[in-house]
């Protein structure tokens, strides 16, 4: 989209038109922008590692607001945070139709002024701003020729003071304001993938109204088709399981199609994890919680025997032999309802790790270490 396109839709009130032109504006400061619209206000979020004076990035802001002439809004909020931290470091704003102030630095990027010079990025640093960020030992000339990377690392090293570390040690902490909750909440439903959260409100909504079919009476009614498609899936790995653990005797063969159907969505889920793919390892867990309960309902049925069996009638009923060995068979009921229980405490915490990893890209852990606090052009 053309600059002169993004102009005319932060006039109208658009507030991604107006981010994307701050977000260009402040690109030489490594400032990522981001903004909301309410009825009456808009409001501004931005995020870097180091920001300019606060009293100067707020009036930089309103003499862009005001020269793009937006009459949408009363008022603009503006908050600053760090890019990997959820407090705000301090909060601000100002009435769109109060004059702006004129304390604007002169190192400062001025604002988009007009269609065909939307965005000026970087103009000279006066003597006065350039002696106020570094104090000690530079003249102005020996700044002027200095590359940036330098005069960063300088600062990191201590051999210069910048006005934001100087401003920041005098600053009390700015109060937490009622919609700082707010803002962060929408903030992260925009970043929410909709694949993930759809496939996580499905999973969510069968855990909910499908977790009481997992009896032998519901199994028998096969009222769930979700439940029955994934019992057969986990009825393969089940009958590999005895195969499998056949060479350790008869109760660990009937013990060993159970145990393999939980432990190869939890192997996976594991792998996931392990990996950084943490969406897949939430979703695989789920699976985990739901084999959990398959094999609950199995239990339950040990002195009953209701259930078909694959194989007929002649094929032993793992549980019914297992319990027996142990001498718990009167106590089955009792065993599937703690198996079962265990499945849903496994459902929860799947649930609200892949709600929560489904807000991340896959990539975005390995970005956040590799990349730069440059923005993004």
């Amino acid at each position: 989209m053309s600059q002169a396109k993004w102009i005319r839709r932060a006039q109208q009130g658009d507030p991604e038109a107006i981010a994307q032109l701050l977000h260009i504006a402040l690109y030489s400061r490594s400032i990522r922008v981001k903004a909301h619209a309410t009825p009456t206000s808009l409001q501004v979020l931005l995020e870097a590692h180091r920001f300019p004076p606060r009293k100067h990035l707020v009036a930089y802001i309103h003499r862009g607001i005001a020269q793009l002439q937006i009459a949408c809004f009363e008022t603009v909020e503006i908050y600053a945070r760090h890019p990997d931290e959820a407090q705000f470091l301090w909060c601000d704003g100002f009435d769109v139709n109060a004059p702006v102030p004129d304390v604007t630095p002169n190192n400062m990027p001025d604002p988009p002024a007009s269609p065909r010079d939307p965005i000026r990025s970087r103009v000279n640093s006066s003597e006065q701003d350039l002696e106020q960020e570094a104090e000690i030992g530079y003249s102005t000339a020996e700044l002027a020729q200095m590359p940036a990377a330098a005069i960063a690392q300088k600062i990191r090293s201590g051999d210069m003071v910048s006005p934001i570390d100087r401003e920041q040690k005098n600053r009390q902490p700015a109060p937490r304001r009622q919609r700082d909750l707010g803002w962060m909440l929408v903030d992260r439903l925009k970043q929410l993938n909709p694949f993930a959260t759809g496939l996580m409100v499905i999973l969510t909504l069968h855990s909910l109204f499908a977790s009481h079919h997992y009896t032998p009476e519901g199994f028998m009614l096969a009222r769930d088709p979700m439940m029955m498609f994934l019992h057969n899936i986990n009825l393969i790995f089940h009958e590999a399981g005895h195969t499998i653990f056949s060479f350790f005797g008869r109760f660990i063969m009937l013990l060993g199609g159970s145990l393999m159907q939980v432990l190869v969505p939890a192997v996976i889920s594991g792998y996931f994890f392990v990996t950084k793919q943490r969406f897949s390892g939430a979703v695989a867990l789920w699976w985990a919680g739901q084999s959990l309960l398959d094999v609950s309902l199995y239990i339950k049925d040990a002195q009953e025997r209701m259930l078909p069996l694959l194989g007929g009638e002649g094929v032993m009923h793992d549980w019914h032999f297992i319990l027996l060995d142990l001498r718990l068979l009167v106590h089955d009921d009792t065993v599937a309802a703690l198996v079962y229980s265990f499945g849903i405490c496994v459902y929860l915490v799947a649930i609200a790790l892949g709600f929560y990893f489904a807000g991340q890209h896959p990539s975005s852990a390995n970005a956040r270490h590799k990349s730069s606090p440059t923005p993004e052009p």
